[in-house]
């Protein structure tokens, strides 16, 4: 039978089910953390002209 593991969610390898987070060394955990951080600086500029345009839609809509 195999044993109860998990696999890193960065490169694939297999590691302790305790880790947290699931990474297999500090180079992965580098990797991680600088994606997370691109997906919160992306997911921020993206909110940007969402908020613009509904701003100007209420604006315009009362005028």
């Amino acid at each position: 039978m195999v044993e109860k593991h998990r696999h890193c969610i960065v490169c694939g390898l297999p590691i302790s089910p305790e880790k947290d987070p699931p990474v297999c060394s500090k180079k992965c955990e580098f990797l991680l953390r600088r994606k997370e951080r691109r997906e919160r600086i992306f997911w921020g500029l993206a909110m940007v002209p969402l908020i613009v345009l509904m701003v100007l839609l209420l604006f315009l809509g009362k005028t």
